[in-house]
């Protein structure tokens, strides 16, 4: 036999020896194991801080509520509201692209939409001679930026707050 043949015909003998070595598969296993769990860990922290953030912004919009309840708007002047909403942010209002919006809406029981900065006798009454009801709201719209880009979800999450009270 030649030389080169007789190291062919040793090769099944070597893949053999190789397959019954197991030295370094623990090494393996716990390599691709800690990418996955580390992944796990990641996107665990981050979507939890996404979490907290919104419930920071729910906790604003509440702020805001109640401080509409106990200093009404005037003059449809929604400033110390959204003031309001504002300060209670604890890392305030981002610059990710924060919004907040506000507004004013008066109706009557029938679902009639009336002027709430009237003052007349016939904006403080509805057509029945029931009393229009004022209703504040407020909507807190934030972009939420990941740490990572997640497949389904992209790098950001855009997180709403919305509430609505009734001032009379």
């Amino acid at each position: 036999m030649t030389n080169g043949l007789h190291k062919l015909m040793g090769l099944p003998r070597i893949l053999k020896r190789f397959k019954r070595n197991e030295r370094g598969s623990i090494s393996v296993e716990t390599a691709l194991v800690s990418v996955f769990l580390l992944s796990l860990g990641i996107g665990g922290v981050d979507f939890g801080l996404a979490l907290e953030r919104k419930m920071d912004m729910a906790n604003a919009v509440r702020a805001g509520m109640q401080y509409a309840l106990v200093r009404k708007p005037v003059a449809g002047d929604m400033t110390p509201i959204e003031s309001a909403v504002i300060a209670a942010l604890v890392n305030g209002i981002s610059s990710s692209g924060t919004t907040l919006t506000s507004s004013m809406m008066c109706k009557c029981t029938d679902g009639t939409i009336m002027n709430c900065l009237g003052t007349g006798d016939e904006d403080l009454h509805c057509a029945d001679g029931s009393q229009r009801a004022a209703y504040v709201q407020l909507t807190l719209v934030e972009d939420y930026g990941l740490m990572w880009t997640y497949p389904g979800f992209g790098n950001s999450l855009t997180i709403t707050e919305t509430a609505s009270v009734r001032l009379n």
